[in-house]
């Protein structure tokens, strides 16, 4: 996995604007890569809140987009049923690059301590939903 670095310029109605940090950028502010994670990971965490989700909620989500409520009704009383799919979602508020929400100081361990459970991490960074 790589982490790459963003900066927000930018957050409203439309959506995200960000500036990718490339190396030339990086040595015009003279900041260590160490110092850069730092940066990010207290930032990341303070201005796109993580969140997690059911799998079947996130699916149910998608769905609803593109089907009517029946037809989601119907899949789901059809193929999944309350704790089938026992999976979950980290991303953040914007659901954009959301996969950094795995480095969010606490939120594996509370989603741990709150499943009673051992975790299997997969990570994914896609515009899902």
């Amino acid at each position: 996995m790589a982490m790459v670095f963003y900066v927000i310029v930018g957050h409203g109605a439309d959506g995200l604007a960000t500036v990718m940090v490339r190396d030339e950028l990086q040595k015009m502010w003279g900041v260590s890569t160490e110092e850069m994670y730092n940066f990010a990971l207290r930032n990341t965490q303070r201005m796109c809140k993580g969140t997690v989700r059911s799998m079947s909620s996130v699916l149910t989500e998608i769905m609803s987009e593109r089907m009517d409520a029946e037809s989601v009704s119907e899949f789901f009383d059809l193929y999944i049923e309350d704790g089938d799919l026992p999976m979950y979602i980290a991303t953040n508020e914007d659901k954009l690059n959301g996969a950094i929400s795995i480095f969010y100081t606490g939120l594996l361990k509370e989603v741990a301590e709150r499943l009673d459970s051992n975790l299997f991490i997969q990570a994914a960074s896609m515009r899902l939903y």
